[in-house]
């Protein structure tokens, strides 16, 4: 145990003899969450929108003052035919456009219906899909509204039987802000990429200098030589959560509401995966070039397997199956379960039966890869 607490000291003060270590640690990953946290987001807004209303009466003008003072359409004006709107489309001035037909009014008062027709630019299908929702929510609204100040006119405040009211309430993330389910994505991205980068890339330094083969002639057995390497990235790996942590609350408003022990524990066993895995591509590099490049192509292939931009619900289910092999889908569960919906480890036992056997294979393969270099 002391000669590990040796070697501890050692790469403690190996990594901090540069400064610029210092700012690759905890500076850049702090300043990453935060570009990171406010730049991507699946909230869809500011989505252009022309009108073309052709019946031009107080009910038309009704519709266009819904869309205008909405949130999601930005207003780009009004146009006099549908050709010249789909011209504006074509230009890249609009991405909707909204047709408001003749007789609008009149279809509504004699018949009780009036069709509309959206267009949208269906290059971008998923947000041309969400403007569309966006749309039918914002007419519905609008609709309701009427029935409920024609029956008062009429001395009726009771609705129809036939008419059916949606309430939707939505745990988790009551707003929908897409924040909130990033924000934690880039914190299990960011303690992947340090723990498994940080510990490639400095066995791999020590192979290239010579001071490796310094520690293979010392009494230290290959054991300890791992947990001595393992245990300084953990503890930076630690020390990073923490700011994802409270970079998280102080900037997003994106508080735990969770325990904070489940998540450090769930935490230590994940990261005994993704500092097993540096160990082993250490192992398998002669070069920090390929150190890096391994270690990269493992980060990109977990990141977009994980369910961080696309759920895995809609990917191929042949796809759907190989996710189970990637460590980083099991923690992204836990950290966006911690902090969103409270979950707990009775909540999380999947996963951290998943991320303990991962923790335990890579690293019996990583030391049993490390053992035979050192021989």
């Amino acid at each position: 145990m002391q000669r590990i607490k040796y070697l501890v000291q050692k790469e403690f003060r190996q990594i901090f003899r540069e400064k610029a270590n210092l700012g690759i640690i905890f500076l850049m990953p702090f300043v990453q969450l935060l570009i990171l946290g406010f730049a991507i987001t699946t909230d869809i807004k500011n989505i252009k929108l022309i009108i073309v209303d052709k019946d031009r009466t107080s009910l038309s003008q009704q519709v266009v003052e819904s869309f205008y003072s909405s949130d999601i359409f930005h207003f780009q004006g009004l146009a006099s035919s549908e050709k010249e709107a789909i011209l504006q489309m074509d230009r890249g001035r609009s991405q909707t456009i909204l047709v408001i037909p003749y007789n609008f009014k009149r279809s509504l008062e004699t018949n009780n219906q009036a069709n509309v027709q959206l267009i949208l630019d269906g290059v971008d299908g998923n947000s041309a899909g969400i403007a569309a929702g966006y749309a039918s929510q914002i007419l519905n609204t609008l609709q309701q509204k009427w029935i409920v100040s024609k029956l008062a006119k009429t001395g009726n405040t009771k609705i129809p039987v036939h008419q059916i009211i949606l309430e939707p309430r939505m745990l988790y993330n009551s707003s929908l802000e897409g924040k909130r389910n990033i924000v934690p994505g880039i914190v299990a991205m960011l303690v992947t990429m340090i723990t498994l980068f940080l510990t490639a890339i400095n066995v791999v330094k020590e192979k290239e200098r010579g001071t490796l083969e310094q520690l293979m002639v010392t009494p230290l057995k290959g054991y300890e030589i791992i947990i001595g390497k393992m245990i300084p990235f953990a503890i930076l790996g630690f020390a990073l959560l923490n700011v994802g942590i409270l970079a998280a609350g102080v900037f997003f408003g994106i508080w735990i509401s969770g325990h904070l022990l489940t998540l450090y524990l769930l935490s230590i066993i994940y990261m005994g995966t993704t500092l097993g895995l540096g160990i082993l591509i250490s192992t398998l590099a002669n070069n920090q070039q390929q150190a890096m490049l391994m270690a990269w192509f493992f980060s990109i292939f977990s990141l977009l397997l994980s369910g961080f931009f696309v759920p895995i619900e809609n990917m191929p289910d042949v796809i759907q199956l190989i996710t189970y092999l990637n460590p980083l889908r099991y923690y992204l569960e836990v950290v966006r379960g911690i902090f969103l919906k409270g979950s707990g480890l009775f909540d999380l036992w999947p996963e951290l039966l998943a991320m303990t056997t991962f923790g335990v294979l890579i690293i019996s393969l990583a030391s049993v890869r490390f053992q035979k270099r050192l021989k």
